[in-house]
């Protein structure tokens, strides 16, 4: 089912974008959607847009075909554009609202209830455009792991990790994926910490040189640093489960566990979700960089911990591919091949 995902996927959306093109309802993209500032195909109008869109799409679609067919001729070419359909559907087209709904709802189920936040505020958010963003990140994702499967099946390496009849590359050996996988991950857990602390502070009524006193009394009369401070935590905790891809608590489940201590941590139960928010926070960051240059002075650009949110989302990917190439010796087809490469 996974090698033929994306030419599903791609066929559907560009179904849905010739009806855009056609007249329908809905288009999630232009000036008239709400965020256009976020996207990139926020100033384009959509009788420009939709149509490359939908011509876009059917060739994904009919390149995703190829390869779920396991075609040979061509496959360094295949693969080129497969990867370059991953990374516009990735960085392009995805701005990165989902991860704003997404980081919300936390803060949304415990606030709702206390009538810190308006439920209704928020579910409002759940409109054609938003929705369209979490389409595209499934895309994504349903891209990526069939380019993975193509890449494998027509090198004959192993469908689950990826081994092949060829010597490993150094960098993907286990022991150097650990050396450099770890610093990917101190900086994935680093750049979140960052913007935590501004959030906590500014919730305390500190401005860290950061924002006017008059912005930070604005945001306490109006409840946006509870939100931020909310976001902070959040953010703050999803990098510190980013050093469970580098500690031992990642691939055995620590005694705080109710239920699982001591036993071993399915790699994929790290790899999906660390890999779906890699996704999400490089867009976002790709967005909030672009849209801070030129808008900020230099010195408050590289004071501001959002400008690094790029680098966040680059590098929890990089920890999770090191983390998939540590563990991937686990993999039982391969036990003689495994242990001629180490």
């Amino acid at each position: 089912m996974i090698r033929w995902s994306a030419t599903l996927w791609s066929a559907l959306y560009a179904l849905v974008a010739l009806g855009w093109v056609l007249g329908a309802p809905g288009y999630p993209f232009g000036p008239s959607d709400p965020a256009a500032h976020l996207s990139p195909l926020g100033g384009v109008p959509a009788s420009t847009s939709a149509p490359l869109l939908a011509i876009g799409m059917a060739l994904a679609a009919a390149i995703a075909l190829l390869m779920s067919r396991g075609v040979r001729t061509g496959r360094p070419v295949l693969l080129t554009l497969a990867w370059l359909i991953t990374a516009v559907l990735a960085l392009v087209l995805n701005d990165g609202r989902v991860l704003m709904l997404i980081g919300y709802l936390p803060i949304v189920l415990v606030g709702g209830p206390l009538g810190l936040l308006p439920v209704s505020a928020y579910l409002d958010k759940f409109d054609g455009p938003n929705l369209n963003q979490f389409a595209l990140v499934l895309g994504v994702l349903l891209w990526l792991a069939a380019t993975l499967d193509y890449q494998r099946r027509t090198a004959d390496a192993c469908l689950s990790c990826g081994v092949g009849p060829r010597p490993m590359p150094r960098w993907a050996r286990p022991e150097v994926a650990a050396r450099w996988g770890k610093w990917c991950a101190y900086l994935a857990f680093l750049v979140p910490l960052a913007y935590a602390v501004t959030r906590w502070a500014w919730f305390g009524g500190f401005t860290l040189g950061l924002i006017s006193e008059e912005f930070l009394r604005e945001g306490q009369q109006n409840g946006l640093w509870i939100a931020g401070a909310g976001l902070g935590t959040f953010a703050a905790a999803g990098g510190l489960l980013t050093l469970g891809l580098v500690y031992r608590w990642g691939e055995v489940y620590p005694f705080w566990v109710p239920g699982l201590r001591g036993k071993r941590v399915s790699p994929l139960s790290a790899i999906i979700p660390a890999s779906v928010v890699a996704v999400i926070v490089t867009a976002a960051g790709m967005g909030v960089f672009v849209g801070l240059v030129g808008r900020v002075g230099f010195s408050e650009f590289i004071v501001n911990p959002m400008t690094f949110f790029p680098f966040w989302g680059l590098a929890l990917g990089a920890a999770t591919v090191a983390y998939f190439l540590r563990r991937r010796v686990e993999c039982g087809r391969h036990e003689d091949r495994v242990l001629v490469d180490l």
